[in-house]
């Protein structure tokens, strides 16, 4: 009878159904872990889908802003590293010049009152090259005290000599005594001292009056 009953057991179990041990080690690693152990599974989970719709929504705004630094940067140009031409240097010294450039020098003396004057002064480039051709070196103011003289035939009372820049024009002056006649002369002194003359103011009188029309200095 127990024969008998072996064979209807194993008759009734189909031929490919998965026998599974109960005495399998790895199963009963699975079967030990309790259920809620993967709850700790959800964050991880979470996290990565955050992450995921995240750069999904970004990925427009990334865009958008290297569109926009790619315009910024196509309208500033970087500093040009060429060197200027000489024409356009010759063009720039010309228009700094222009303003210092005349046909005639010409010179003039104005008293402001007992004790300053004021000199004003063009110098032709023709002049100021001649006399550069002769030596000039240093461009000098001369104020000279010729009160009742000539001064083409006779030596000045006094002389005051002021050192100029070359693109000076004017220069205020302290007059050393009143009641004088003064005139004012510009020109050059080479090296050895020499003295190129360019231009003569007329005789002007200083005198204890301020004169009309002319403001205290």
């Amino acid at each position: 009878p127990q024969t008998q009953t072996q064979a209807l057991v194993a008759s009734t179990t189909p031929k490919n159904s998965l026998q599974i041990s109960s005495t399998d080690p790895d199963l009963r690693i699975y079967d030990s872990l309790p259920w809620w152990l993967w709850w700790f599974s959800l964050p991880v989970l979470g996290g990565w889908l955050w992450w995921w719709l995240h750069n999904r929504e970004m990925k427009p705004v990334f865009e958008a802003i290297g569109e926009q630094a790619n315009s910024v940067s196509c309208l500033v140009s970087p500093p040009s590293t060429t060197a200027p031409s000489t024409n356009d240097l010759a063009t720039l010294t010309v228009s700094q010049s222009d303003h210092q450039t005349y046909e005639q020098s010409r010179i003039v003396l104005v008293p402001r009152n007992a004790k300053h004057a004021y000199a004003y002064w063009e110098i032709a480039e023709a002049d100021r090259v001649a006399a550069k051709q002769q030596g000039g070196i240093h461009l000098i103011l001369r104020v000279y005290e010729v009160t009742e003289m000539n001064l083409d035939f006779v030596p000045a009372h006094s002389i005051q000599q002021f050192q100029c820049e070359e693109w000076d024009q004017d220069r205020h002056l302290s007059i050393p005594l009143s009641e004088r006649d003064y005139v004012a002369e510009i020109g050059y002194t080479t090296l050895d001292g020499r003295w190129i003359p360019i231009v003569r103011s007329l005789h002007v009188r200083v005198s204890e009056l301020q004169p009309i029309g002319f403001g205290n200095g």
